[in-house]
Formats: C-alpha cells, sequence, structure tokens
C-alpha cells in the first residue's frame, strides 16, 4: 500500500480540500489514506478482515497488518472522517474498530450493508457528499452554494 500512498499523495499534495469516499473495501482504503485528505465518507468500511464476512484471500498476517495499518492512519489523519453503516451487526462491529474520538459514526436504520445504495435511493447521498464537502471548505451547508462554483 506504500507504493498507492505515495502514488495518490503526489496528486492530493496539489489540492487545498480532498475528499476520500468509499464504500465497503473502497471505504477501507479511503480510510488508509485518509491522512491524504481533508474530508472522508467510508460506508461501511471493512477494518478487521480476519473476522469480516467479506475478506480477501490473504493470510492472517497480512489481514492483522491491514487492520494495523488502517488504525494508524486514522489515528494520524487530520481529515474529518465520517463512517455511515445500517444496522446490520458484522458492519457495526467494524465501525466499532475505529477510534471514537476520530470518527463520526451515523447508524441508519437499515439491516443491510448496502447504505450508499439505500441513501441513493431516498435522494440523499448527493446532499450528504455535499454537506461533507462544504463543510471541509469553511461554508455553511445551510447556505445555498453550487458545488461546481467552489471547486
Amino acid at each position: 500500500s506504500f507504493q498507492y500512498y505515495e502514488r495518490i499523495s503526489r496528486y492530493t499534495r496539489r489540492y487545498k480540500h480532498v475528499l476520500m469516499l468509499g464504500d465497503s473495501m473502497g471505504a477501507t482504503a479511503s480510510l488508509l489514506f485518509s491522512p491524504l485528505a481533508t474530508s472522508v465518507i467510508a460506508f461501511c468500511p471493512q477494518v478487521d478482515l480476519n473476522t469480516a464476512c467479506m475478506r480477501p484471500s490473504a493470510s492472517d498476517a497480512q489481514l492483522g497488518q491491514l487492520q494495523d495499518n488502517i488504525l494508524a492512519a486514522v489515528n494520524k489523519s487530520q481529515a474529518a472522517i465520517h463512517v455511515h453503516t445500517g444496522t446490520w451487526e458484522h458492519d457495526l462491529e467494524q465501525a466499532k474498530l475505529l477510534p471514537e474520538d476520530k470518527v463520526a459514526h451515523k447508524v441508519y436504520n437499515l439491516d443491510s450493508h448496502r447504505v450508499a445504495i439505500y441513501l441513493e435511493s431516498q435522494a440523499k447521498l448527493l446532499p450528504l457528499v455535499q454537506e461533507v464537502m462544504l463543510n471541509s471548505m469553511g461554508i455553511s451547508a445551510k447556505k445555498n452554494v453550487r458545488i461546481s462554483n467552489v471547486l
């Protein structure tokens, strides 16, 4: 992951505001690279792949190292980190592994791993992303601001 970290860093350092956004293992990556961001939105991240029901094939040692790297990155990060899960027990357990003082965790009344899809179906995903982006720029989300005008 160090190669990816360096590659991503070459691009993110050019910008004042960087949003990392991901779902499931993409959410895991957004947490892993959170020190390169100003904001993170992670939907149902997989933190402990040794106990995850959806896990890649790797040794227990590799999976444990990934968890250590995720936790170290989150602790190091200065980003505003937002984790969103449903009520599915597995996702709640994974989110509880993250440091409470570094992560804002929102739980939706949905017993599924597909929280981002649910939010999109409710027309709530785009407003959520816009709010996080505006807040990271110091702009109140309550103002009528076109995102395209501030990018």
